[in-house]
């Protein structure tokens, strides 16, 4: 109960403006053990949105999230040497073609960023870290082309977009690049307006390293998947499309569907056991359906045979969608853009092991995946204002700012069990604290801000529970803070400001730094600053007079 209450408050902690998508857990019949990853989004732009990135257990409870500022979150994963990353799409209006992929630490710490080179903009749908800790990334580059003289009534300045595939290297230069512009005709496409003035004529949707460290890429408006050789850049094979190179075997498609054999399709895979499954959006199959489907394939007598699918029918899946072989042999479907199940786990024999959708069936999850992870370090968000930072009239805090927040033990002598360091934003007040040496259990919370009295939580300590974000605030009720010490201001409790020697007590002492500090003009980053406005003034003064003048001081057990 604990759990889901803390759950509860963390999810409404600014009156109810950020709010988790919990899914609804449509079927649940002994699933493959693991979490689940989504991202939420929707495609009409004017749909207000928070974006998560997402884990839940297989019951739907929450594992671990984290909100965004931008519109949407694609391709959240968990990475082969166990980092995670996901990406950050900032620029709806100009289409899925720029934006940062983010690498994360185990502990779901972010620690880098990549964007392609060469001045190309960032495509989001796919990013892997290779073994040697190389990454793969892709690009939709553009080029002008007088499509005139390739089809008739062809626009003479036609946008052209193809697929660029980069490597970089742990230093991010270019070690190895492929252009769909050296390899791929324009007429190669399916079911795009060849006279039209902007053509997306090849959709690069994925990407994986082959078993032979070669390359297969995916490329929805070819309905084609490709082996690419990864030193020479030259095809290997082409699989599906006007280019087929291969003879499908055991796959009764209508006779109409004879190039497509997979249709504008996403997410392609090497299996462990040599097989390649596809995620069949299947948008121009008659009827159009969408499906998990495993080949075997021959690559020398080029036969591609089918072994195993999974089909829905209705509604199927236009765009995105994802399909993952677990451990156990089951495989996860995640549906992209469709309404119904955002998350389908069928068995081998096509049982529903489990199947998830998320509460407004216009919200879509750009893939869907399922990991084992370890256990997560204990994560707490506090709330917290320092004095001095209280914008009265905008309703914020003046900076953002750097918190270290202690783990104390509840029983003498209270010793410290973990620290951690996080940004409280300006906005929310809002930090957040990742302790990955501290177990579940009860503490008092310490915080430390460079120029306020240190301040600890209530007295007897707080539950700190494990397999979710707990949540502590000091600015709503003055009893949050032990012996009552702080201050209220503007509808919200702030811990004193004006300690700007750390020593625990507001005095004269640090009344004669913030004036030493004034007199000699500096101004930035300085601990005399208490009102975060980069300046050491009379405003800083005035708050550490006050303070000295009533004593101000740390409260402990």
């Amino acid at each position: 109960m604990k759990t889901l209450i803390t759950i509860f408050l963390f999810s409404i902690y600014l009156n109810g403006v950020a709010q988790i998508p919990y899914p609804i857990v449509n079927v649940s019949n002994n699933p493959a053990p693991g979490k689940i990853f989504v991202s939420n989004f929707f495609f009409d732009l004017q749909i207000p949105n928070t974006p998560y990135l997402l884990i839940f257990n297989n019951d739907g409870s929450l594992h671990w999230s984290q909100e965004l500022d931008n519109y949407a979150c694609l391709n959240w994963t968990k990475q082969k040497n166990g980092q995670y990353s996901y990406f950050d799409y900032r620029n709806p209006e100009n289409g899925m073609q720029t934006g940062v992929h983010f690498l994360m630490d185990s502990n779901f710490n972010t620690i880098d960023s990549f964007t392609i080179q060469n001045g190309l903009p960032t495509d989001g749908h796919d990013f892997i870290v290779k073994d040697n800790g190389n990454v793969l990334l892709m690009s939709y580059d553009t080029l002008r082309i007088d499509m005139s003289v390739i089809v008739p009534n062809g626009d003479s300045n036609a946008l052209v977009y193809g697929t660029t595939i980069q490597e970089l290297d742990q230093n991010k230069n270019v070690v190895f690049q492929w252009r769909s512009w050296d390899h791929f005709e324009i007429t190669d496409c399916l079911h795009r307006d060849l006279t039209d003035s902007v053509i997306d004529a090849v959709h690069g949707n994925s990407l994986e390293i082959d078993y032979d460290g070669h390359i297969l890429l995916s490329s929805r408006h070819l309905s084609e998947v490709t082996k690419i050789h990864s030193q020479t850049g030259a095809l290997i094979w082409r699989l599906s499309g006007n280019k087929n190179q291969f003879r499908f075997i055991n796959d009764p498609l209508p006779p109409s569907d004879t190039v497509e054999h997979v249709s504008w399709q996403h997410h392609a895979t090497r299996l462990a056991n040599g097989n390649i499954l596809i995620f069949d959006n299947g948008h121009w199959h008659t009827p159009p359906f969408s499906r998990a489907v495993e080949y075997t394939i021959d690559e020398i007598n080029k036969t591609a045979t089918l072994i195993w699918e999974y089909r829905r029918s209705n509604p199927h899946s236009p765009a995105m969608g994802s399909a993952q072989r677990l451990p156990n042999g089951n495989t996860l479907i995640g549906w992209g853009n469709t309404a119904g199940s955002t998350l389908t786990e069928v068995t081998p024999t096509g049982q529903i092991a489990l199947d998830m959708s998320f509460p407004d069936s216009n919200m879509y999850s750009y893939r869907a995946y399922k990991f084992e992870i370890d256990e997560l370090p204990l994560r707490l968000n506090v709330q917290v204002i320092p004095q001095g930072y209280v914008n009265i009239p905008l309703d914020v805090q003046n900076m953002k700012d750097t918190v270290r927040v202690y783990l104390r033990s509840n029983v003498l002598p209270y010793g410290i069990v973990d620290s951690a360091r996080a940004v409280i934003d300006s906005s929310t007040s809002i930090g957040e604290f990742h302790f990955p040496n501290a177990p579940a259990g009860t503490y008092y919370i310490v915080v430390n801000h460079r120029n306020s009295i240190e301040t600890w939580s209530k007295l007897g300590g707080e539950i700190l529970v494990g397999d979710t974000t707990n949540f502590y605030s000091f600015i709503r009720v003055q009893s949050q803070a032990y012996g009552n010490n702080m201050i209220h201001i503007a509808g919200a409790y702030c811990i004193y400001s004006g300690d700007v020697n750390q020593d625990q007590i507001i005095d004269s002492l640090d009344c004669s730094l913030i004036d030493d500090v004034a007199a000699h003009n500096l101004t930035g980053y300085i601990n005399a600053d208490l009102t975060g406005d980069r300046y050491v003034d009379g405003s800083d003064l005035i708050i550490a007079e006050y303070n000295a003048a009533n004593g101000i001081q740390v409260f402990r057990p």
